[in-house]
């Protein structure tokens, strides 16, 4: 795999802290635009179309992001870096800090899972995966994108004009990924969730008020493993909190990283 080819994008300040966001599913790095306005005065952003997605034109592989972003990552920094996840890009993003500790220096889950977490919770909103494979196969493109931006996630705590940036992004999701055993297999043999927690790696969870009781429980789950862990929940929100409310997402992030650079400056 090329990371040439991933469309690394950087922007912001270059004598910031770095930080690298991975968008979640059925989306690509623009999802992070109005984020990166809020932070860029003060951070050295980074973002990139995952493999499938976006103007990427490698194959979509699940399993294998991680690995592709721990090569992409030699582009940006030898040294660890902060890194955000975003809904599926969450998952990527503790798959990457779980297989290469040494790249991420903090991980920040915005509506996020782990592998490994298995809840006690149901989600009453959960992704009819098999109904938008059957979209994808039968080439109705404009029928899943319609589906899927009618989802809970897609509309809980949304604004017309979050809303309307949300169909943009969703009008160049081409489905690659469900197309491709390799896009959607979710296994993945590490318990990603069982090794961060009992690590001692600043984790932050970022939750719409209304996101799913599956994604709240996980990051109450967690705190209670790793002291190094916090909860930024935001009024009025929902699992696009990232694309409705990047005021207040850009207000905890920069409240938990300063606070991680303080206390890695009190232990050096």
């Amino acid at each position: 795999m090329n990371p040439s080819n991933s469309n690394l994008r950087r922007r912001g300040n270059r004598q910031g802290q770095k930080l690298l966001l991975i968008h979640g599913w059925a989306h690509d790095q623009s999802i992070f635009n109005n984020l990166c306005q809020a932070l860029e005065s003060d951070y050295n952003l980074y973002s990139f179309d995952r493999l499938g997605y976006g103007r990427s034109k490698l194959a979509p592989n699940l399993a294998a992001e991680h690995q592709h972003i721990n090569q992409l990552m030699g582009a940006i920094d030898d040294d660890p870096v902060a890194v955000l996840g975003f809904s599926q890009g969450a998952r990527i993003a503790s798959r990457l800090a779980s297989s290469y500790p040494h790249r991420v220096r903090s991980l920040i889950s915005c509506g996020g899972i782990m592998d490994g977490y298995a809840p006690r919770a149901t989600d009453p909103h959960a992704i009819n995966l098999e109904r938008l494979k059957r979209f994808a196969k039968t080439g109705d493109l404009a029928g899943l994108r319609q589906d899927w931006l009618q989802h809970y996630y897609c509309t809980a705590g949304m604004n017309p004009k979050a809303t309307e940036k949300l169909r943009h992004i969703t009008e160049n999701y081409q489905a690659r990924d469900l197309l491709t055993p390799a896009g959607h297999d979710f296994n993945f043999p590490d318990n990603t969730f069982s090794r961060l927690s009992q690590s001692q790696l600043p984790t932050f969870f970022v939750n719409g008020e209304y996101e799913s009781p599956t994604r709240c429980e996980l990051a109450h789950s967690y705190m209670t493993e790793n002291s190094h862990s916090s909860l930024w929940q935001i009024s009025g929100a929902g699992h696009m909190a990232v694309l409705s409310h990047p005021q207040q997402v850009a207000e905890g992030i920069r409240t938990f990283l300063n606070q991680t650079n303080r206390e890695s400056t009190r232990q050096s």
